[in-house]
């Protein structure tokens, strides 16, 4: 049986966020199986894998959870992030309070 592990958190403060794509910390070492990201601001941000495209759009005060372990069959190895991946951030509009906070598990 495989064991979830956790993946050390990463956030960027509201002042850190600009209009354009901008990394969330630095490249994730592991492949991950989940991902919560939590908008703790109070502005609107688009979250990228890429850097360049729009992946979640995530609404003030709220999270999104991508979960690719929960009500699997089997032994698939299936991720919500390849290793080496590094999130990005961008607003829609300014935030001026919080952070956004990536969490996984490998």
């Amino acid at each position: 049986m495989a064991k979830l592990t956790p993946v050390a958190l990463q956030e960027k403060a509201f002042g850190s966020i600009t209009n354009s794509y901008t990394a969330i910390g630095s490249a994730i070492d592991s492949s991950l199986r989940i991902i919560y990201f939590a908008n703790n601001t109070d502005a609107t941000l688009y979250v990228s894998y890429d850097g360049t495209n729009d992946h979640h759009k995530i609404a003030p005060s709220s999270g999104r959870a991508v979960d690719c372990v929960t009500n699997r069959t089997g032994d698939e190895n299936v991720y919500a992030s390849e290793a080496g991946t590094t999130f990005y951030v961008k607003y829609v509009s300014e935030p001026t309070s919080g952070e956004i906070v990536v969490e996984g598990y490998a």
